[in-house]
C-alpha cells in the first residue's frame, strides 16, 4: 500500500463495492427464478400416486434374475427382466392390453384380497424345489394386499389369480 496513489485505493474499494451489490443481485434473481412457490394440489400426495398399483414379482429358482413388474391404474407397466443369464436386466415399459387391464380390475375386491392375503403355513413351496413362486403388493385406495403364492391363502383358480397369470403371460411374450 506504501507506493499506492489515494486514485488506485479509490478504484479498488470501488471495484469491491460495485462486485458485493453485482453479486448480491445475481444471487437474489437467480434465487427468485429457482424458488417457485408449491401451490397446494400440484405435487401429488404419495396416497394418491398409490391408489391403485400392482407390483409383481417371481421369486426362487431364477435367482437374480427373477422378472418384476409393476402396473398402474390408467394400465400403464413397467416390466423388468433379464434375457441372457449374468446380463443387466431389462427394463420395458408400455401399457397393457385394456382386455386384461379389464380382466384384474373386474376381479379386485376388498374381500377377495383380504381372505387371499391370510397367511397360511404350508409345507412345500415351489420356491422350495428351484420352481418359481409369485408375490403380489396390490394397493387400492391406500390399502395394501400381499398374496403370495407360497405364503398366503391364494386361489390359484380364482379369475384374479388367472388375470395375473396372463398379464404375467403378455409380459413374457410382447416386444
Amino acid at each position: 500500500m506504501k507506493g499506492m496513489k489515494k486514485q488506485d485505493l479509490i478504484s479498488i474499494m470501488i471495484t469491491a463495492i460495485f462486485g458485493f451489490f453485482a453479486g448480491i443481485f445475481m444471487f437474489v434473481s437467480y434465487a427468485n427464478s429457482i424458488a417457485v412457490p408449491i401451490v397446494a394440489g400440484d405435487v401429488p400426495t404419495q396416497a394418491q400416486v398409490q391408489e391403485f398399483t400392482i407390483i409383481g414379482e417371481a421369486y426362487g429358482g431364477c435367482a437374480e434374475n427373477c422378472p418384476s413388474f409393476q402396473l398402474l391404474e390408467d394400465g400403464a407397466y413397467r416390466y423388468r427382466y433379464v434375457e441372457v443369464r449374468d446380463e443387466p436386466a431389462v427394463i420395458r415399459d408400455g401399457t397393457l392390453p385394456l382386455s386384461l387391464q379389464g380382466d384384474i380390475k373386474d376381479e379386485l375386491s376388498v374381500s377377495l384380497l383380504e381372505a387371499q392375503s391370510e397367511l397360511v403355513d404350508r409345507t412345500t413351496c415351489n420356491s422350495d424345489n428351484n420352481g418359481i413362486d409369485f408375490r403380489y403388493e396390490i394397493t387400492i385406495e391406500g390399502a395394501e394386499y400381499i398374496l403370495d403364492s407360497c405364503t398366503t391363502a391364494i386361489d390359484d383358480t380364482s379369475d384374479l389369480w388367472i388375470a395375473l397369470t396372463a398379464t404375467w403371460n403378455y409380459l413374457q411374450t410382447v416386444q
